[in-house]
């Protein structure tokens, strides 16, 4: 299976991708069997699940990405 570009998903579909990985991991799965089956890096599913743990919310806040608001380059 070829790897997801979680980029190129809403914010709806990472969240369900997250769920199931967070049930598929109480169920017993392993990590790695868990990004191959749903075609994710380990490292990804790893990060949610302690991010999960951390919280105990599958929809935790994602780290915000880009320049923050209001942001203005000034060119010279």
């Amino acid at each position: 299976m070829e790897n997801v570009d979680l980029r190129s998903l809403s914010p709806d579909a990472r969240a369900s991708l997250k769920r199931v990985a967070i049930r598929l991991f109480k169920k017993g799965d392993s990590k790695s069997s868990i990004a191959r089956d749903l075609g994710l890096r380990r490292a990804t599913v790893s990060e949610w699940l302690l991010a999960y743990e951390a919280t105990g919310r599958a929809n935790y806040q994602e780290k915000k990405r880009g320049r923050p608001t209001g942001y203005r380059q000034s060119y010279r």
